[in-house]
């Protein structure tokens, strides 16, 4: 069956809207890009392309319904040494239009793979990835590590441990069409931002507006949900992996989590932020930048 024109949106005048809106904040990318994008057996990705041509290629992988806008606050400092490659997934919100569905990890493993090459010209990529992106990068690491130089998890949603129940419960209640029930999971989720500053303030209530109209405006998915990687599978990844993870994360504990880690993936390095959670990539720019910087230029 073929799909319909304004197709993945519900009606033309949501995909208007929500492109026109995308592109008004698009229009504040701090440095400038190039935008493109890359055809898979998926669909079309959509990527937004920064920093020197011939530097070090790295992708950035958004959480779920994020896009690649999401990176906005640390794509100048990553983007000053790095060929920084901001993609919007092919199964959710943003630019990218998906022409099948993704029914499982390995799929997107399949997907992310003909991006990187789409994008790298065969040199080894910086894969980060954030929440749900974060577990796509595992993924795709744990099949094609041949693919990726390094590998850098932004509190990654469901692969170190499972997801705590208070996030499930709030989660579910942010599927309630209005707009009261999506700020009260986001306010939680992004606490240090939701309590900040005017500034702070202001970036969450749009954060809230960006999604909660993406919800309504996108055709129904179903995702494929996160999955635990096994002890043997961490242990096995072959790639120089960061995970960086904000001290107030509340979908699952930093401190547990780090202690999986360090049991069985001691090879890996582990960074905690301080005053951040979830937030970390908007309420911490400077410090996750920094701390991923380091890490790729082999710093402390």
């Amino acid at each position: 069956m073929p799909f319909p024109p304004y197709h993945p949106f519900r009606s033309a005048e949501a995909r208007d809207r929500y492109l026109a809106g995308y592109d008004r904040r698009a229009a504040h990318w701090p440095v400038p890009s190039r935008e493109a994008f890359v055809e898979t057996a998926f669909g079309r990705t959509f990527v937004r392309s920064s920093g020197p041509e011939d530097g070090p290629p790295m992708v950035l992988l958004p959480g779920i319904g994020a896009t690649s806008l999401m990176w906005m606050a640390m794509v100048e400092a990553l983007a000053a040494t790095r060929r920084v490659h901001a993609v919007d997934h092919i199964f959710d919100h943003g630019r990218s239009v998906w022409s099948r569905p993704v029914r499982s990890g390995a799929e997107y493993a399949v997907w992310l793979d003909e991006v990187l090459g789409g994008l790298s010209g065969g040199r080894p990529v910086d894969l980060v990835g954030a929440s749900y992106g974060g577990w796509m990068a595992c993924e795709h690491a744990l099949r094609h590590a041949e693919r990726l130089s390094h590998l850098v998890l932004v509190a990654p949603v469901g692969a170190v441990l499972h997801l705590s129940p208070a996030f499930a419960a709030r989660a579910m209640l942010a599927q309630v069409p209005a707009r009261a029930c999506f700020r009260q999971m986001m306010g939680w989720l992004a606490w240090d931002l939701a309590r900040g500053d005017d500034r702070s303030r202001a970036i969450f209530e749009e954060m809230v507006d960006d999604g909660y109209t993406s919800m309504r405006w996108f055709a129904p998915r179903r995702p494929v949900p996160p999955r635990r990687l096994s002890d043997g599978e961490w242990a096995s990844l072959r790639v120089p992996t960061l995970f960086l993870v904000g001290r107030n994360e509340r979908i699952f504990s930093p401190t547990r989590a780090v202690a999986r880690l360090h049991r069985v993936a001691p090879g890996g390095r582990c960074k905690v932020v301080e005053g951040a959670g979830h937030d970390l990539f908007i309420v911490q720019p400077e410090a996750a930048s920094r701390a991923i910087l380091d890490f790729l230029d082999g710093g402390p």
